[in-house]
């Protein structure tokens, strides 16, 4: 009774028809053997509504097997031209605007054919210029959501250097208004164009930058995405510092603040301008955010710094700023984090002999602060371990001098209730002991 329906006179039955057939093929695809036929011959119909009707089972079909429907693609543009060009009744119209959402599934439609395809997808080219020129004239919402629709396209064809421009300009001027959902959509564009040619989005660099400082908080996360993708060498202190201040403040919950924490390592470790810059950056994310940095994170920083230790060629200089770095956070900060302690203690036992060989008087200073740092209440007693191990490396790399202090924390610690810590104290003094003999 279905088939019947598909030719009947009323365009209301053939696409209440169409409509039907569609959700049996979902369904049963076996019971409907000529539904693709079917469908094609419907596509032509006259009138626009059974037209409509085929289009959810093409863009079904075309994602599953884009290959077989190559040929729709001239056909599919002659029915976006004739729609953009008001040629369909004015009932399809919303708010002046031709027949919204059959262009929002023609463009998807078109986008399914045009991926990887260069053939298929100069045809679309000029029809897809069309479509954006005329939405963008709009200056109403429902002429913006064809805008987002046609970039979309764009980025999913083979690439056109001049339409992508154009989409560019257009959907960056999204990032202006006052609307939070249009910056927002703006900056999705926007991510969608910079894994093709990120220069196309380099010249809304400020603007994108300063969408972090706006209060809805949808709109700085998908920002923050955007600048994680488009930083470089050029641009990376300015975009870190602006990540950095979007994460003391943002009110994510604690796994998203993580991710972006590990996003701007990452940043930082891949262009830092400078070595001692990226020293600073982590001392600082350390500092502020040490109880979201996980061991993962800390091993990681462990292993740039040894490497790069070995590389550079101002080697001492290196050391030293770090060190003398970690000294002054040290006197501005009562309470540090466990991670930025473990850090330090790891930092200073591997460095500190090999920079003041010959200054025992700066050495000493050094073991007073780790001895400091020793006295604090620790979330994590390896971080205590890790002092310890600081200590004892340091001490014993000055010939075991007669510092009382240090013989005093060892002792001390030796009888500690953590079988960690006593135990590298006891091997410690084991150590002295043979030393002495």
């Amino acid at each position: 009774p279905v088939m019947k329906l598909l030719d009947n006179k009323n365009e209301q039955v053939r696409k209440k028809a169409v409509m039907c057939l569609y959700r049996f093929y979902q369904v049963s695809p076996q019971s409907v053997p000529d539904c693709d036929s079917r469908m094609r011959r419907l596509l032509c119909d006259f009138d626009p509504s059974v037209m409509a009707a085929t289009l959810p089972y093409f863009k079904e079909m075309c994602m599953k097997n884009p290959e077989n429907y190559k040929d729709l693609v001239s056909p599919l543009i002659v029915i976006l031209k004739q729609v953009i060009e008001h040629k369909l009744p004015r009932e399809y119209d919303y708010h002046r605007f031709p027949g919204p959402w059959i262009q929002v599934i023609l463009l998807e439609i078109l986008s399914i054919l045009g991926r990887d395809d260069k053939s298929a997808s100069e045809n679309m080219y000029e029809i897809l210029q069309q479509c954006l020129r005329r939405a963008d004239d709009t200056g109403i919402n429902i002429g913006y959501a064809i805008v987002y629709q046609c970039l979309k396209t764009i980025c999913t064809i083979y690439p056109n250097p001049h339409l992508i421009e154009l989409a560019s300009n257009t959907i960056s001027r999204f990032l202006s208004s006052d609307s939070p959902n249009l910056r927002c959509t703006g900056i999705n564009g926007l991510a969608m164009i910079i894994q093709i040619n990120p220069n196309y989005v380099l010249n809304h660099q400020q603007i994108i930058v300063d969408c972090l400082e706006e209060n809805d908080e949808t709109l700085k996360k998908n920002t923050f995405e955007l600048l994680y993708k488009m930083t470089s060498l050029k641009n990376v202190e300015v975009i870190v510092e602006k990540m950095m201040n979007y994460l003391k403040h943002t009110t994510l919950e604690s796994v998203s603040k993580k991710d972006i924490l590990t996003k701007i390592t990452e940043l930082t470790e891949r262009f830092a301008p400078s070595k001692t810059w990226f020293i600073r950056i982590m001392n600082e994310l350390f500092v502020n955010f040490g109880e979201m940095i996980t061991d993962d994170i800390l091993a990681k920083l462990i292993k740039i710094i040894n490497e790069w230790e070995k590389e550079t060629e101002d080697e001492e200089e290196f050391k030293s700023f770090t060190i003398e770095n970690y000294a002054k956070i040290v006197e501005e900060y009562a309470v540090l984090p466990d991670s930025f302690v473990k850090l330090m203690a790891w930092v200073i036992g591997e460095y500190t002999n090999q920079l003041y060989a010959n200054e025992p008087d700066k050495i000493e200073k050094i073991l007073e602060m780790l001895s400091y740092l020793l006295n604090k209440n620790y979330d994590d007693e390896m971080t205590k371990c890790l002092l310890i191990s600081a200590i004892a490396k340091v001490h014993s790399n000055m010939g075991f001098s007669n510092l009382d202090f240090v013989n005093d924390i060892i002792e001390k610690y030796s009888r500690d209730k953590n079988p960690e810590i006593q135990q590298r104290c006891l091997e410690y003094q084991r150590m002295q002991n043979k030393e002495k003999i």
